[in-house]
C-alpha cells in the first residue's frame, strides 16, 4: 500500500512511518491520551484519513479502543504518553490479549539514555506487557532510516503472520524537540511494507485420526469473535442426526434450534454422571463462561478433550487432552458430519428456574430489548443471570469482556462499540462495575454516543454471598456496600434517569419507550 501524506507532520521520521505503519495495517480510529512525549505522532496523524478521539482518561480510552475493535473487528490504535499511562492502558491490553483484539497500542518514550536519571514520567517502558502480549517493539528516533522501515516491516508481518487476532505494543522514544513540523504535498513515502509475502498458515492441514468414532461426542461452542459461523457453513441439523450433542452459550451468534443454547445447564447434568464414563468434549472458542465446564474437565478420567483454539491453552486437567486450531475447523465440521456416534446412555438433562428477583427483573429487561439489538453485558451475576434466561434465543447480540473477567472497562467498552457504528448499545451491568467505571461517561460530553444503561442496584457485590461464606462482621469487605444516588449522576452527564422495583418495571421500561435522550439511565432497584 502507498498514498501521500499532505500538509503539516512532524519533522520525524519515525513518526512519519508510524502513520505508514498504521495504514498498511488497515486502521482508521485512532484513540489518543493527551500527552506532551507523543505529540509527534499527533502532529503526524491529523488529516490523513484517521477517525481520531481524545480522552484525558487512560484506562477508559484503552477499553474504548477495546470496543471500537471488537465490534468492527478490525485494528484500532491507542497514542499515550509515557509513564504512569501505559500501566492504565495496560488492564485492556490484558483483555484484548485473552479475546484476541487487535490493538495497536503506540507509546510514546524519552531516548534510553534519559531513563532512571530521575527525569519526570519516565520508567523502563520496552516490554512491558511481554507477560501477555506475545509481540512488543521498542525503537527510537535516532535510529537510521532504515533501520526503522526494516522493524516496521517486521511488525507488519507479525501483525499479518498473527492475523489480526492479538494487540501489539510500539515503544517510540522521542527526544526534544518535539513539536518541529514539515510540510510534506507531493513527496511518496513509501516502504516495501505491501510487498511482503503472504503471512504464514497457522496451521497445518487437519489430521481428524485424533477425533474418536467411538464416543458420544459433545461439540461445546463459546465466545469468540474469530468464527464466522455463516463462512463455516456448518449442517447442524447433519450434526445432531449423527448424535453429535451441540451446546452453546450467551455470546455465540448461532440461530440453529439444534444447538442447545444453556451450557451450564448441560453440563452440571453431564456433571452428575458416573466419573468413569467414556466420551470426548470437542471445545470451540476464546473465552468459556460456564463454571460446570471447568468441573466436568475435572471429573472425568476416561474422556478425552479436544479444543480448537488459538490461546494454546493448558486444558489437562483429568481428562485426556490435545490442542488444535480454529484455522482447522471447517475440516473438523466436514469430518463430524460424515459419522455417526453413539448416544449417551441414561442421559437426561436437568433444568433448573433460577426465580430469584434479580434474575426475573433480567428476564423483563431482555423481554423490552428490541430484536436485532445489540447488548453488552457486565460480568459476575449478570451475564450468568442472562446465560440461564429463555430469552437469549431472541435476535439479540451479546457481547462481553471474558478474557479475565474483571469488572473494569466494561461500560467503556460498550461506549467504543456505540462510537464506532455509530449506534445505540444496551449495557446490563452491576452497581459496582457501573461505578467503577463513572468516569468513562465523561467522554459523553465530547462525543455522540447512544447508550442505554441498565444498572441492578443490590447496594454492592452481592455475588459473593453465593461464591462463599464469611462473618457477617467482614461483609464489607467482599460486598463494598454503598448508598449512592444514581438519579444524582444520571444528572451529571445529562442523561434521563429510570428507576424501578420488579413490580413498578413494566411500567417503567414503557416509559423509558418514549424518551429520546442518547444517554438513558434505568437503575433495577433488587435490594
Amino acid at each position: 500500500m502507498k498514498f501521500y501524506l499532505k500538509t503539516m507532520t512532524s519533522d520525524k521520521f519515525l513518526a512519519q512511518q508510524t502513520i505508514v505503519l498504521l495504514k498498511n495495517l488497515e486502521v482508521s480510529l485512532v484513540f489518543i491520551a493527551p500527552g506532551s512525549r507523543s505529540a509527534p505522532l499527533v502532529l503526524s496523524i491529523e488529516g490523513h484519513g484517521f477517525a481520531c478521539y481524545t480522552f484525558f482518561d487512560e484506562r477508559s480510552l484503552g477499553f474504548i479502543a477495546l470496543g471500537a475493535s471488537k465490534a468492527l473487528n478490525k485494528p484500532v490504535a491507542i497514542i499515550s504518553t509515557s509513564g504512569s499511562a501505559l500501566m492504565n492502558i495496560g488492564a485492556s491490553l490484558l483483555e484484548a490479549s485473552y479475546q484476541k483484539i487487535p490493538l495497536i497500542y503506540l507509546s510514546a518514550d524519552r531516548p534510553k539514555s534519559l531513563i532512571n536519571k530521575g527525569m519526570n514520567q519516565t520508567f523502563n517502558q520496552p516490554n512491558l506487557f511481554s507477560n501477555f502480549i506475545s509481540h512488543s517493539f521498542h525503537i527510537e528516533d535516532t535510529s537510521e532510516n532504515q533501520e526503522i522501515i526494516s522493524l516496521f516491516s517486521k511488525i507488519h508481518q507479525s501483525f499479518r503472520d498473527l492475523g489480526a487476532k492479538s494487540p501489539i505494543h510500539l515503544n517510540l522514544g522521542f527526544s526534544e524537540p518535539l513539536y518541529n513540523t514539515i510540510n510534506i504535498k507531493s513527496e511518496e513515502l513509501s516502504t516495501d511494507l505491501h510487498q511482503l509475502s503472504k503471512s504464514k498458515q497457522i496451521a497445518n492441514c487437519l489430521n481428524c485420526s485424533y477425533v474418536a468414532l467411538n464416543k458420544p461426542t459433545i461439540v461445546f461452542i463459546y465466545e469468540s469473535r474469530l468464527i464466522d459461523w455463516c463462512e463455516l457453513n456448518v449442517d447442524f441439523e447433519k450434526l445432531a442426526q449423527n448424535h453429535v450433542y451441540l451446546v452453546s452459550e450467551v455470546g455465540v451468534h448461532i440461530s440453529s434450534p439444534l444447538v442447545n443454547p444453556y451450557a451450564d445447564e448441560f453440563f452440571r447434568s453431564l456433571y452428575r454422571l458416573d466419573e468413569h464414563i467414556d466420551f470426548q468434549l470437542i471445545s470451540i472458542g476464546e473465552i468459556a463462561l460456564s463454571k460446570h465446564f471447568g468441573l466436568v474437565r475435572q471429573r472425568f478420567f476416561n474422556a478425552k478433550h479436544i479444543d480448537f483454539s488459538l490461546n494454546l491453552r493448558d486444558y489437562s486437567l483429568n481428562m485426556h487432552y490435545s490442542n488444535h486450531l480454529y484455522s482447522e475447523l471447517p475440516d473438523l465440521f466436514d469430518f463430524l458430519m460424515s459419522y455417526s456416534f453413539p448416544k449417551f446412555d441414561n442421559f437426561h438433562l436437568e433444568t433448573s428456574e433460577n426465580l430469584s428477583k434479580e434474575y426475573l427483573m433480567i428476564e423483563e429487561v431482555l423481554d423490552y430489548i428490541e430484536e436485532g439489538s445489540m447488548v453488552f453485558l457486565g460480568n459476575s451475576s449478570v451475564v450468568r443471570y442472562v446465560a440461564q434466561s429463555k430469552l437469549i434465543q431472541k435476535n439479540i447480540s451479546f457481547y462481553m469482556n471474558r478474557g479475565v473477567s474483571g469488572i473494569d472497562g466494561e461500560l467503556a467498552t460498550a461506549i467504543g462499540m456505540s462510537i464506532a457504528l455509530s449506534r445505540r448499545i444496551y449495557v446490563i451491568i452491576g452497581d459496582i462495575s457501573f461505578l467503577y467505571e463513572l468516569n468513562s461517561l465523561m467522554i459523553t460530553q465530547y462525543i455522540q454516543i447512544e447508550l442505554t444503561i441498565f444498572v441492578l442496584n443490590n447496594q454492592g457485590g452481592k455475588i459473593f454471598q453465593k461464591v462463599g461464606s464469611y462473618p457477617e462482621a467482614l461483609a464489607s469487605y467482599f460486598e463494598t456496600p454503598h448508598h449512592i444516588n444514581f438519579q444524582d449522576i444520571a444528572n451529571l452527564y445529562q442523561a434521563s434517569y429510570f428507576k424501578a422495583t420488579l413490580s413498578e418495571l413494566k411500567t417503567k421500561l414503557s416509559e423509558l419507550k418514549k424518551t429520546n435522550n442518547p444517554i438513558c439511565l434505568f437503575e433495577l432497584k433488587s435490594s
